[in-house]
């Protein structure tokens, strides 16, 4: 399903749920103490819904890749600044694989270090932090490193 599909389905959802609960009431309040409410009155909660709706969307989908504050952000800034490539690289791949065994890559105790990364508890893996993971891939995302450093 398309992008532009499932963000239409969400607002549609939202829209109705908006018009049929307090909007509508509202008309129909309305409603009762005039003869007849004008069909722009309609059209003008309509709009109003649709672009509540529209915010409401947005701002769900914004919540949830922005789960973290200014001072995190800052934070994690400093910290990737200092690191060497290598484990630029490292944090990198753990951003697209999402765990990574212990025993194959060098710089993951260092990394240990910096709370980017968290010792899974049962397996002898590492994950990235979740505190951090959102943050990492936006710092990451357009990072260009040393091509011949592996980790």
């Amino acid at each position: 399903m398309s992008e532009l599909c499932i963000f239409v389905k969400a607002i549609y959802r939202d829209w109705i749920a908006s018009m049929s609960g307090a909007a509508g009431v509202l008309l129909a309040g309305i409603g009762t103490f005039v003869d007849a409410v004008p069909g722009w009155a309609f059209w003008l909660m309509g709009c109003a819904c649709a672009f509540v709706a529209a915010f409401r969307v947005w701002r769900a989908e914004y919540r949830a890749h922005h789960n973290y504050d200014q001072a995190t952000y800052d934070h994690a800034v400093r910290v990737l600044a200092k690191l060497p490539n290598a484990h630029k690289c490292l944090l990198k791949q753990l951003c697209i694989e999402k765990v990574v065994n212990i025993g194959t890559c060098n710089g993951i105790y260092e990394l240990e270090q910096t709370a980017f990364v968290a010792r899974d508890a049962v397996l002898p893996n590492y994950r990235l932090n979740p505190e951090y993971a959102n943050i990492l891939g936006i710092l990451l995302k357009d990072w260009k490193g040393d091509p011949d450093v592996r980790w």
